[in-house]
C-alpha cells in the first residue's frame, strides 16, 4: 500500500519580505508588467493573456521588468520552500518538493473580457505568487479517508503565520 501523498500548494510570499528583500514592490511589479502585457495581447490581437516567458523573445513587455521579476520570483521561491519545510516539515518530516514554479510563468486563467482583468493578472505576475508540488509519507494519526481534511487542518495550522495568503489547490494519494 502507498502511504505518500501529493499537495498542490499555491503560496504567496510576504509583501513586506518581498519589498526589503528587492527594493520593489512585488504587487506593484505585478500590475505594471500587468498593463504591458493587455496593452501588448491588445495590439497583437491575441485571443488570451499567455505566460510570462512568451514575452522573452518578443516586443511588447519591457526587458529589465521581465529581468526584475525574474529576479525576484528566484527569491521568493526560495523563501517558499524554505518556510513550507520550517513550517510542516516537523509533521511531514519525509516531505520532497517535486516542483517549486513561479505563477507568473504559468499560463494565467484570467480571461480577455473580464472586468478585471488588470487586478487579476497583477496578482498573478506578481513575483511573490509561488506554486508548490510536494510528495510526503502520510502520518499515521491521519487516515487514508480523512487524508484531505487532515492535511488541510495542518497547513491551515501551520501556513498563516508564513504567507500572506495560501490555498491547497490539490491532495491525493501518490501514484
Amino acid at each position: 500500500m502507498n502511504d505518500r501523498f501529493v499537495a498542490l500548494l499555491s503560496l504567496t510570499v510576504p509583501q513586506h519580505l518581498m519589498e526589503h528583500g528587492m527594493g520593489y514592490p512585488p504587487d506593484v511589479v505585478g500590475e505594471t508588467v500587468a498593463a504591458q502585457v493587455i496593452e501588448q495581447v491588445r495590439a497583437d490581437g491575441l485571443a488570451y493573456y499567455p505566460s510570462l516567458d512568451y514575452w522573452d523573445d518578443r516586443d511588447g513587455v519591457d526587458p529589465g521588468l521581465l529581468a526584475l521579476v525574474q529576479e525576484m520570483s528566484w527569491h521568493a521561491r526560495e523563501h517558499a520552500g524554505k518556510e513550507l519545510r520550517k513550517a510542516i516539515g516537523t509533521m511531514l518530516p519525509t516531505m520532497r518538493l517535486r516542483s517549486v514554479q513561479s505563477s507568473a510563468y504559468l499560463l494565467p486563467g484570467v480571461r480577455r473580457r473580464q472586468a478585471n482583468a488588470l487586478f487579476l493578472l497583477g496578482r498573478h505576475y506578481s513575483p511573490q505568487q509561488v506554486r508548490i508540488e510536494l510528495d510526503a509519507e502520510r502520518p499515521q494519526a491521519w487516515s487514508v479517508d480523512d487524508l484531505e481534511a487532515a492535511a488541510t487542518a495542518e497547513f491551515e495550522a501551520s501556513l498563516p503565520r508564513r504567507f500572506d495568503r495560501w490555498e491547497c489547490l490539490s491532495i491525493k494519494q501518490a501514484d
